[in-house]
């Protein structure tokens, strides 16, 4: 099953590559805007010398003849990782097709990959995919987290929605799965259902837990300003956490003001996001499917049927 998949994937990647033109979603004059001390001004997130370093070592480790073949299968998914904060993915999904072809059990070879197609817009692809990953790996909860979210994307919420709960289940207290939680009941159950349920989640939160998605839980409850978030996020230190935290924050709110009906609130919010340019960050991922849907950047060309692949 899973070498036809890998063929398959191969004439999706050489095939699927072309782009369609832009257009531009009209904007409208009434919506709101981001004030301009929402916006933190950060140097994006840049590949360091040391992880090109760490790239070149997996890849000359893969050559020792000693290595088993599940030890070189993990070594591709390693480089892959590795490949994704470089942005060059690409290379990532060969090496995910490799460590597959070499492996045919890694998990989180799967897992990866399923990622990467979800972010092209490849859904079946992807689903297929989750689907080996928790086959070989049933208690690897993050992969209903994940495939969720994926299954959102892919506009079947009902199916994202139970797929979440799973995952709720064994993480009452995660701040991030109460967020995604109010944005999928917000839009199978309504504004209000959904409001109630994440005050009710939000008791279960410890109270020193401050990250990014709790800020924003208590933002939609009322229980902070947006300015005064912003307020803090402007004072952080300007380091890599800081950057990887104004992706999530960037895309949180866009999602929040998007609820809203603040349209270009929102949209402006899914740019930002994406010029953190944390490329290997799930919110980038999303931030950039929410743009493609709104018509502001080019989607992917798919062709209907991966075995007629061409150019």
């Amino acid at each position: 099953m899973w070498p036809k998949f890998i063929k398959i994937m191969m004439l999706v990647l050489l095939g699927g590559t072309l782009v369609s033109c832009a257009s531009t979603s009209a904007r409208n004059n009434d919506d709101q805007k981001i004030p301009r001390e929402y916006v933190v001004l950060m140097e994006p997130y840049t590949p360091t010398e040391e992880l090109q370093n760490q790239e070149i070592a997996a890849s000359q480790m893969l050559y020792d003849s000693k290595l088993t073949q599940v030890e070189k299968s993990d070594l591709f998914v390693q480089r892959a990782e590795i490949e994704q904060r470089l942005g060059l993915r690409f290379l990532a999904m060969l090496n995910l097709m490799a460590a597959i072809r070499t492996n045919s059990e890694n998990a989180l070879a799967y897992l990866q990959m399923a990622g990467l197609l979800a972010d092209e817009g490849r859904f079946l692809e992807a689903y297929d995919a989750y689907d080996a990953a928790i086959e070989l790996s049933p208690k690897h909860d993050n992969v209903y987290l994940y495939r969720s979210i994926a299954l959102y994307y892919g506009q079947r919420v009902k199916m994202a929605y139970e797929d979440l709960k799973n995952f709720y289940m064994n993480a009452r207290r995660d701040p991030y799965a109460i967020l995604w939680l109010y944005i999928l009941e917000h839009e199978l159950q309504g504004a209000q259902e959904a409001q109630a349920n994440l005050q009710e989640r939000y008791r279960f939160i410890t109270h020193d837990n401050n990250s990014t998605f709790t800020r924003v839980i208590r933002v939609i409850l009322g229980l902070e300003t947006e300015k005064n978030l912003w307020l803090e996020v402007s004072m952080a230190a300007h380091d890599l956490p800081a950057v990887e935290s104004l992706c999530e924050l960037y895309f949180f709110l866009g999602k929040y003001h998007q609820l809203l009906g603040h349209k270009e609130m929102a949209q402006d919010y899914f740019m930002l996001s994406m010029q953190t340019n944390v490329v290997y960050f799930v919110e980038y991922a999303c931030a950039k499917q929410e743009l493609r849907a709104a018509k502001f950047i080019p989607e992917k060309v798919q062709t209907s049927d991966p075995n007629s692949a061409s150019m």
